[in-house]
C-alpha cells in the first residue's frame, strides 16, 4: 500500500497557497476598486499592511532579527529600488494600455526569464528543451485568449516589454537573495515595502487620488465602505490578504524557482478573466468565441505540462514508494530500516522497463487527478456561464 503524506513545506504546497491568495486578493481588490477606483491608493494601503505585518512577526520572532553584513544591506537597497522602478512601469504602462494588450505582453515574462537566467548562468543546473517548448502554449493561450482586443502600438509595447523585463529581473533577484544570500523572505518585505508605499502614495498625489479620495468619501455616505462595519471589515481583510501574498510570494519563489513563478503568474491571469466574467460579469472581457476558450485550455494545458516536466520531480516520488537509489543509499547499510531495504531489494529484482513504466503510471496519475479536478470545475463553471447568460 502506497502512502502519500501532505505537508505544507513543500513547492507543490507553497503553490497551491500562493495561487489561492493571489486569486482571492484579486477578488477583492475587485471588489474594493468597483466602489473606489484609487488603484495607487490601494497599493500603498498593501504596502502599509505589508510593513506592519513584517514588523509584528519579526517581532514575534526572533530569529528574524539577524545582523545582516553590509553587503547584504546594499543587495536589500538595490533589490528595494528594483521592486518600486517595476511597479511604477508596470502601473504606467497599464494606466496607457487596455488590459488584453497588458496581458498579452506580460505573458513573456517567462520567456525574460528563461533568456536572463540562461545568459547570467544563475540557475543550478540547465533546463531541458521540452521545458522550454511547454512555455509556448501557454504564451499562445493568453494570445488567444486576448486576440480580439488588441490595440498595441509601437510606443506602448516598448514600455510594456520594459515592464516584463523588469519583472523578470526582480523574480530572479527575488530567488536569488533567498537563496544565494539567505536572507529571509520577511526580511525582505521589511525593507522594501515602505519604499513600494512611498512611491505608491507619491503617484497617488500626482494622479489626483488624495484629493478626490476625501470628495468622495463625504459625498457618497450610502457606500458600505464608509458607513459599514462589513466595508471596514473588508478593507482590513483585503491588506491582511496583501501581507500574506506578499509572504508566499517570496517563500514560493524560493521554493519553486523564478520561472515557476512567471508560469504561475500566466495561469493566474487566465484564471482572472474567467472569474472577471463568472462573479462580475466584466464586459471587457469575454471567451464566447471558440478561440477564447481554446485559448484558456491551452493555457492551463501548458501550465500542466510545465509542471508535469518541471515541478513533478519523478525521482522524489520512487523515493517515498521504494526506496532510494544506489546513490542515495548510505556506507552503513545495515543501519536502515528493515522494510525499506527489504523494498529496495525487491525493486531491484523488477525489470528496469517495467519500473520505467511503473513509475510514468504512478507519478501521471497524481497528476492527472489534480487536472481532472480542475478541468471538471472549470467545466461546471462555463456551463454555469452558459446558462445563466441564455
Amino acid at each position: 500500500m502506497i502512502r502519500y503524506t501532505c505537508s505544507l513545506n513543500t513547492p507543490e504546497s507553497h503553490l497551491i497557497i500562493y495561487l489561492a491568495l493571489n486569486l482571492l486578493l484579486t477578488l477583492l481588490n475587485k471588489i474594493v476598486l468597483c466602489q473606489y477606483p484609487y488603484p495607487w491608493l490601494l497599493t500603498a494601503w498593501h504596502a502599509l499592511c505589508s510593513s506592519m505585518g513584517t514588523y509584528v512577526s519579526r517581532r514575534l520572532d526572533s530569529q528574524n532579527l539577524e545582523h545582516r553584513s553590509q553587503r547584504k544591506n546594499y543587495y536589500i537597497l538595490l533589490f528595494s529600488i528594483l521592486y518600486t522602478i517595476n511597479i511604477a512601469v508596470s502601473n504606467v504602462s497599464l494606466g496607457i494600455m487596455t488590459i488584453p494588450d497588458h496581458l498579452v505582453i506580460r505573458s513573456t515574462i517567462p520567456i525574460f526569464v528563461l533568456i536572463i537566467s540562461s545568459l547570467f548562468r544563475l540557475h543550478t543546473r540547465t533546463y531541458s528543451p521540452l521545458t522550454i517548448l511547454s512555455l509556448l502554449p501557454l504564451t499562445l493561450g493568453v494570445l488567444l485568449v486576448s486576440h480580439d482586443s488588441l490595440t498595441l502600438t509601437l510606443d506602448t509595447t516598448i514600455l510594456c516589454l520594459l515592464g516584463a523585463l523588469l519583472s523578470a529581473c526582480k523574480t530572479l533577484s527575488t530567488n536569488s537573495l533567498q537563496t544565494h544570500l539567505s536572507i529571509p523572505a520577511l526580511t525582505i518585505i521589511h525593507h522594501v515595502a515602505p519604499l513600494a508605499g512611498i512611491q505608491a502614495t507619491i503617484w497617488s498625489y500626482m494622479n489626483g487620488e488624495i484629493d478626490e479620495f476625501p470628495v468622495k468619501q463625504i459625498s457618497s455616505t450610502s457606500s458600505p465602505l464608509s458607513t459599514s462595519h462589513s466595508g471596514i471589515l473588508l478593507i482590513l481583510t483585503n491588506g491582511l490578504v496583501a501581507f500574506l501574498l506578499n509572504w508566499s510570494s517570496f517563500t514560493t519563489n524560493k521554493k519553486a524557482g523564478a520561472l515557476t513563478m512567471a508560469v504561475l503568474g500566466n495561469i493566474k491571469q487566465v484564471i482572472s478573466i474567467a472569474i472577471s466574467i463568472v462573479i462580475f460579469r466584466d464586459a471587457n472581457a469575454s471567451f464566447t468565441g471558440f478561440a477564447h476558450i481554446f485559448g484558456i485550455i491551452l493555457a492551463v494545458g501548458g501550465g500542466f505540462l510545465y509542471s508535469l516536466v518541471e515541478v513533478g520531480t519523478f525521482g522524489d516520488s520512487m523515493d517515498n514508494m521504494f526506496g532510494p537509489s544506489k546513490e542515495d543509499l548510505s556506507e552503513n547499510a545495515e543501519e536502515d530500516i528493515g522494510g525499506r531495504k527489504t523494498v529496495y531489494m525487491l525493486h531491484e529484482l523488477k525489470p528496469r522497463r517495467f519500473l520505467e513504466v511503473k513509475r510514468w503510471r504512478i507519478e501521471v496519475s497524481r497528476l492527472t487527478i489534480i487536472c481532472c479536478g480542475l478541468v471538471f470545475t472549470f467545466s461546471v463553471l462555463l456551463f454555469w456561464v452558459y446558462f445563466l447568460l441564455v
